[in-house]
């Protein structure tokens, strides 16, 4: 059995575009593990993908009973997390001053 060219360039790109697809899902328990404490945020995304930012913010009361907001703008400490699509897991890694402090995994 013979391909004609444009069949056999159709599997190929087919192929290619399977294998890339494939490699969109970084996030697993492999590259999490490798993660470390002052690893920086490149070195995480290197292994993880491009991770999504979360915005921290909360609510506090005073002695006196007075109620705050608060946020993380402004603050040198950054949340990412991501989720595998695969393995139906999230992971969170937690910045300060762009190296990683903290990491879990749900």
């Amino acid at each position: 059995m013979r391909l004609s060219l444009r069949a056999a360039r159709s599997m190929v790109v087919g192929l290619v575009l399977a294998c890339g697809l494939a490699a969109c899902d970084k996030a697993s328990d492999e590259h999490f593990e490798q993660v470390t404490i002052g690893m920086s945020e490149g070195e995480v995304q290197g292994l993880m993908g491009k991770g999504e930012v979360q915005e921290v913010t909360g609510m506090s009361v005073s002695g006196a009973g007075v109620a705050s907001g608060s946020s993380n703008a402004g603050s040198d400490r950054r949340t990412l997390t991501w989720h595998s699509d695969s393995s139906h897991k999230d992971y969170s890694v937690t910045f300060q001053a762009g190296k990683v402090v903290d990491k879990s995994k749900m």
